[in-house]
């Protein structure tokens, strides 16, 4: 019944509101107002460096969509306490410091006084995984590059046909490429480098624009021995890059079964000092 009567309450409420054209303009004023300052706000945030690193670390919002969840959780948490109050009578100091905690640890800034924050950790962990994926996969597409201009025996098509088939089955670095190939269509190969090396920005990746950039200026020969020599360079590090993670998942295993045999002994030695006392050994 109460649900009935508050149901009503909002509808008259609505119908006082919308009844008088005077309030109508005042209800639209506002709107118009708000979507104002929502727009100013999305341009700040917009020309705020962040979003370059967000981007670079292949997160799917921006700035100001992380703003608003933050806020938005902060209001919600601000919420509880307040209710909490008001309902027990009493302060709940744990979900108090939870609030001031993220709302602090979730501070859109990459340094505070020169020491990193929590979220310049995420996006530089984020960034080097994918770079790792980055140099990956144009290993891979330096490999099938090889290997098709070996097919066509020194006789390779146009660089546009020979990117085009190399880069099938790539996940990140496919739509650079795709991207980068629309410039190659409107004959801006310098632009096209450009965008390559700065969206991946990685050496890998500048190394493999020299060898793009000289698709169809290099002779057969010349053009192979570079293939072979990214090639054979990229399995030497793919290499290295497998023994480098085998050995931290060694150090990781070490480090676990070192800890675990810490406590297992402090264990041991507790129930050793427990039997004592119960037993008086260590009365005397």
């Amino acid at each position: 019944m109460k649900y009935i009567f508050l149901i009503l309450l909002i509808a008259a409420v609505l119908l006082m509101l919308f009844s008088d054209n005077h309030q109508v303009i005042k209800l639209k004023k506002g709107y118009y107002k708000v979507k104002k300052y929502q727009t100013r706000k999305k341009v700040q945030f917009k020309q705020n460096d962040l979003n370059e690193e967000f981007h670079k670390a292949g997160f799917l919002f921006d700035l100001y969509k992380y703003q608003t969840v933050r806020y938005t959780v902060t209001a919600v948490l601000m919420a509880l306490n307040i209710l909490y109050i008001f309902q027990l009578k009493q302060i709940h100091t744990g979900l108090i410091l939870i609030t001031v905690g993220l709302y602090v640890a979730s501070i859109p800034k990459t340094y505070v006084m020169k020491f990193k924050t929590p979220l310049k950790r995420v996006i530089d962990i984020s960034t080097k995984k994918r770079k790792e994926q980055y140099n990956r996969e144009m290993g891979l597409f330096i490999i099938q590059l090889a290997n098709n201009f070996n097919l066509y025996k020194g006789n390779p098509p146009s660089a546009i046909h020979m990117i085009n088939e190399a880069m099938v089955g790539m996940d990140k670095v496919e739509p650079i490429f795709k991207n980068y190939l629309r410039y190659l269509q409107i004959n801006k190969h310098e632009e096209g480098i450009q965008y390559f090396v700065n969206t991946i920005d990685t050496e890998e990746a500048k190394r493999l624009a020299s060898v793009l950039s000289k698709l169809d200026e290099l002779k057969p020969s010349d053009l192979k021995d570079q293939l072979e020599f990214q090639k054979a360079n990229f399995q030497e590090k793919r290499k290295i890059s497998k023994k480098n993670k085998i050995k931290s998942q060694n150090y990781k295993i070490t480090a676990l079964s070192s800890a675990t045999l810490i406590i297992i002994l402090l264990n041991i030695i507790q129930s050793v000092l427990s039997i004592f006392n119960t037993t008086g050994f260590m009365g005397f």
